[in-house]
């Protein structure tokens, strides 16, 4: 019988030649397998297949490098409103992090459909 895992990745994100601050992406997936072992090596894989490099519109290479495998997290049973990843972080500028955090949240709801009003 297969479970359900949550996995983050990491990757590297080069552009040019990388002479700039160092960029990461970290990845929350949902990974179905048979065991703990089996999902690690899924995610893994992963990882692997979405490795990339391209050019930009303006010539620039860049190089997406999968890093690995950082976090691994068994889900026993799936409830409404459960937490499934969470990161405690501190930041030098609070009021620019809450005010982007609350712009992102305006962009969600600004994607929302309005509701047909019962009566």
């Amino acid at each position: 019988m297969n479970k359900w895992y949550i996995t983050k990745l990491v990757f590297s994100v080069i552009t040019g030649n990388g002479n700039h601050t160092p960029q990461f992406e970290e990845q929350i997936r949902l990974i179905e397998a048979r065991s703990f072992n089996e999902a690690f090596l899924k995610a893994r894989l992963i990882g692997g297949r979405e490795e990339d490099a391209f050019i930009t519109e303006e010539f620039n290479p860049v190089k997406w490098q999968f890093i690995d495998v950082c976090e691994l997290t068994p889900i026993e049973d799936f409830t409404d409103g459960m937490s499934l990843h969470s990161r405690l972080f501190e930041v030098e500028e609070s009021r620019s992090y809450i005010d982007y955090i609350h712009h992102r949240a305006e962009v969600i709801a600004a994607q929302i459909e309005p509701q047909a009003v019962v009566a």
